[in-house]
């Protein structure tokens, strides 16, 4: 995890369209061996006394020698800064110096104030997604009772149609990093899955009418269920919409048995089937003091044995399983109900395409 920082900065600012090499170097720096490890560092007072480099301005202000191992969202401001640096500089720079000015100031300006406040601001913001995160899944879910675990992952295949769902890498492993744990691993985990089992019940619903579509929706649907979900939801279940609305009902329903059985993932990982390596067949330590306060948080918790009897292992299964059959059975349900025109159209546009 202390290495996040050089891949996070190759991989944004490639994204970005800047040099992923100035990301690379700009990571590189921002772990120097030469830094105080800011996250791992057993000496907190170490931390607390680093060198500054303006001993006397406010504390925020002060450009510490501290290092950003394992984060992740100061980062991503600071490559942002150096991809507009890097623009500004193509742009005003001439074309005989270009070489040696522009990934020379693009990373020394970018490093400047990325220590100096938007690293600080960075790390701030990450800590606070991490507290945040974990507020909700905490606090929304009880023993017995998941509403959180069932309303997020309910709404999960909508943010993946956007997206967005790119950003939560980082809060995850930020989880990880803090607690050694995430929520998020379950959420895409039951998600993914409906996801699958909609579009391999629309296989079956297909095969007689299409073979051509039928045979796309057997093939997105086994991808889903391994952890790739676009071509599922793009290809089926999205346009047809109704498999789509099962998938999400039956998220929410593996959703809530997640959430009321608190279980979470160990590691960063595929979010399928075969992704339950990253969920642990027994309660680490780490996991027990999470329950510990989470008990104190919510009274009647040590009176529920969902979290604590059943591992984590044993709990994302049993919701991937609720998911999948929930998701499956409202496909078919839902086709024969109000499916029948839109299948029909489905089928029209697309053989004539």
């Amino acid at each position: 995890m202390d290495g996040l920082p050089a891949l996070v900065g190759y991989t944004a600012m490639k994204k970005f369209g800047g040099n992923p090499f100035l990301g690379l170097a700009i990571g590189l720096t921002m772990i120097s061996p030469a830094l105080v490890n800011g996250w791992s560092s057993s000496n907190k007072e170490a931390v607390e006394n680093a060198f500054a480099l303006f001993p006397n301005a406010p504390e925020f202000f002060q450009w510490k020698f501290i290092g950003y191992q394992a984060q992740i969202f100061p980062v991503l401001l600071i490559i942002a800064l150096a991809y507009y640096v890097e623009k500004l500089l193509k742009k005003y720079t001439p074309e005989a110096l270009a070489i040696v000015v522009i990934p020379l100031f693009t990373v020394l300006i970018s490093v400047f104030f990325g220590f100096w406040f938007i690293g600080p601001i960075g790390r701030y913001i990450g800590i606070g997604i991490g507290y945040a995160a974990n507020a909700i899944f905490t606090y929304t879910n009880f023993p017995g009772f998941g509403l959180g675990g069932l309303l997020i992952r309910m709404a999960y295949p909508f943010i993946v149609v956007t997206g967005l769902h790119q950003g939560f890498t980082a809060i995850e492993a930020q989880l990880i990093t803090s607690q050694g744990f995430t929520w998020i691993t379950s959420i895409a985990t039951v998600s993914n899955i409906a996801q699958g089992a909609a579009a391999l019940t629309m296989f079956g619903i297909l095969y007689k009418k299409s073979p051509k579509l039928a045979s796309s929706s057997l093939s997105s649907g086994i991808a889903a269920n391994l952890g790739i979900t676009e071509p599922a939801m793009f290809g089926t279940n999205i346009p047809l919409f109704f498999p789509m609305l099962a998938a999400s009902i039956g998220a929410g329903v593996g959703g809530y048995w997640v959430g009321m059985s608190q279980a979470v993932a160990s590691s960063l990982g595929s979010a399928s089937w075969l992704g339950f390596i990253q969920f642990s067949p027994v309660r680490s330590e780490k996991l027990l003091i999470f329950y510990t306060e989470y008990e104190k948080a919510v009274p009647w918790g040590s009176k529920m044995f969902f979290h604590r009897a059943i591992s984590p292992l044993a709990n994302i299964a049993i919701a991937s399983v609720l998911s999948s059959i929930t998701a499956a059975s409202l496909t078919f349900v839902f086709s024969k109900i109000f499916g029948k025109k839109t299948l029909e159209t489905f089928i029209k546009d697309n053989e004539s395409s």
